[in-house]
């Protein structure tokens, strides 16, 4: 009896969920994921060493992909618009690499300009004044320019201490001397993106 002559009435027979040898790890792999970079054989290693597993890095690799990606996927924003040279924002953020076997610790600059989101960035060991010092250099190299302002977040080797006017209310930021005289050399206002945080530059009123 072929599938066009079944009874009527018979329920269709539901499909077993695929089961993976994975199950078992998914929530440990989706915790330890981001602090290894998504790195596979790192992953894969721990798992036949620590857990153990014994399925095939490919097996591995397509649980690992999505988590990869989901991780990755940029989250909703609202762009800022500013005229050309006005204003460009700076970032500094850290993440893990592996170089090799060597889980190494990196901070990224990345420089912004408001106007054609055109973007600068270099990796340091460190986000000391003098890493922030020379990717602003860096970055005015690469784009042939100074913008006229620079925003940043509460960056400490910029700031140095926040005040408030007792007699307007107004915030002030009290800027690294080094920083403000690095500022007035190129020609650039620093500015600071008050309390609703990083995201929000270019969009908030600049200290």
């Amino acid at each position: 009896m072929g599938v066009a002559d079944a009874p009527r009435g018979c329920p269709a027979r539901a499909a077993r969920p695929r089961r993976s040898i994975l199950d078992a790890h998914r929530d440990w792999l989706t915790a330890r994921a981001p602090e290894v970079d998504f790195n596979c054989m790192v992953l894969w290693r721990e798992l036949r060493t620590h857990r153990g597993y014994t399925g095939s890095h490919q097996q591995l690799l397509r649980v690992v992909r999505p988590l990869r990606v989901a991780a990755q996927r940029p989250a909703a924003s609202v762009r800022f618009e500013t005229p050309p040279g006005q204003r460009a924002q700076v970032d500094f953020g850290q993440r893990t690499v592996w170089i090799a076997e060597t889980r190494v610790t990196a901070q990224g600059f990345v420089c912004t300009l408001g106007f054609s989101r055109r973007m600068y960035a270099e990796a340091f060991p460190h986000e000391r004044l003098e890493a922030v010092l020379t990717g602003h250099e860096h970055a005015f190299q690469h784009f042939g320019g100074v913008p006229a302002q620079i925003v940043v977040d509460n960056a400490k080797p910029m700031v140095l201490a926040h005040q408030r006017d007792a007699e307007t209310g107004r915030h002030q930021v009290v800027w690294h001397p080094r920083y403000a005289d690095f500022a007035a050399h190129y020609g650039f206002a620093p500015g600071r993106t008050g309390p609703i945080g990083p995201r929000a530059k270019g969009r908030s009123s600049p200290a």
